[in-house]
């Protein structure tokens, strides 16, 4: 009875580990997986970020282009009408006040390009 006694535990022990080693198992493979689906979330989202970042980029780069482009536009025609006013300045102290002449250069600055 004892010996039965004792291989009825020994069994129970045995099943035991049995079941503990499959959990153990079984556990090992889910954080497997889970750290796979983890991985490749974060390599997902970290490819996400960069596209976005280049986007972010390429957006900035053309806003400063265009802003760029304008403040050229804006600085040329400053510097036309500052010419302007000096030729003006210069006629006038060359001819008088030659209408005329007035006339010839504000016309004649509309062809001027920078």
């Amino acid at each position: 009875m004892l010996d039965e006694q004792l291989q009825k535990s020994e069994h129970i022990l045995s099943d035991a580990h049995n079941q503990a080693t499959n959990i153990i198992d079984e556990a090992k493979l889910s954080a497997k997986i889970v750290a796979s689906e983890i991985t490749e979330n974060a390599r997902k989202e970290g490819a996400e970020i960069v596209a976005r970042a280049h986007a972010d980029a390429d957006a900035a780069r053309t806003k400063w282009f265009a802003d760029v482009a304008h403040e050229r536009k804006m600085i040329a025609l400053e510097l036309k009408g500052k010419v302007i006013d000096i030729a003006l300045k210069m006629n006038e102290k060359l001819f008088g006040k030659n209408e005329s002449n007035v006339e010839f250069i504000k016309n004649n600055a509309k062809n001027i390009e920078f």
